[in-house]
């Protein structure tokens, strides 16, 4: 049974050919005429520019994908790099020299004992 069928897909398939074979052929019969010939050549360079302009988009696309994405990994690699020197930047103590002294000692005091109400300067509210 099995090989009845492998058979018949044989002839189908056969048949199939001879019948495109007989198309083609009455197509070129009918592609004499010169209309016929301008209207198919006509059809068939149209498909063509249409497949070429379909390519140039879709190759213009992939480029423009391309273009994004490095773009956008120069931007994290920026972006990585000025927050690493920002912590560089505050994580380094101030030099003593560049601190402003406080005028008097006793100002001083006042400004480390912030928590306590004794030392703690008061604005007036009215004149």
């Amino acid at each position: 049974m099995y090989l009845s069928k492998i058979g018949f897909f044989k002839k189908k398939i056969a048949l199939e050919e001879q019948q495109l074979l007989n198309y083609l052929n009455l197509l070129t019969t009918n592609l004499k005429s010169n209309n016929l010939k301008k209207i198919q050549l006509a059809y068939l360079q149209q498909g063509l520019s249409l497949l070429t302009t379909s390519a140039k988009a879709v190759k213009q696309r992939r480029f423009s994908i391309k273009l994004k994405y490095t773009l956008r990994k120069r931007k994290a690699k920026k972006r990585f790099l000025l927050r690493t020197n920002h912590h560089v930047e505050f994580g380094t103590p101030a030099p003593q020299a560049s601190r402003i002294p406080f005028p008097s000692p006793a100002l001083a005091k006042m400004e480390v004992n912030k928590q306590s109400t004794k030392n703690r300067i008061r604005p007036r509210v009215h004149p």
